[in-house]
């Protein structure tokens, strides 16, 4: 598999990753607020999805930082 496969791939993942985050807050939002708030629930949920995002990629970038110092912390030790 080429660098651009891989690339792809990747892309194709965080669209389903992104369209899954998108549903999951309409749901929520319309748990919460009702179809009442319906001219407002568009900009709800993509904020709210948009932090349901930056939250999987702050954990995402924690854990391979995480790794990191592992790593460093073994090599330092060996």
């Amino acid at each position: 598999m080429d660098r651009e496969d891989t690339l792809k791939k990747r892309a194709d993942q965080i669209e389903r990753r992104t369209q899954e985050y998108v549903h999951r807050a309409k749901r929520m939002v319309l748990d919460v607020f009702g179809i009442e708030a319906a001219s407002e629930q568009s900009l709800v949920t993509a904020q709210l999805a948009s932090a349901m995002i930056q939250l999987e990629a702050a954990e995402l970038n924690a854990a391979s930082l995480r790794r990191i110092a592992k790593i460093i912390h073994e090599k330092g030790e060996g």
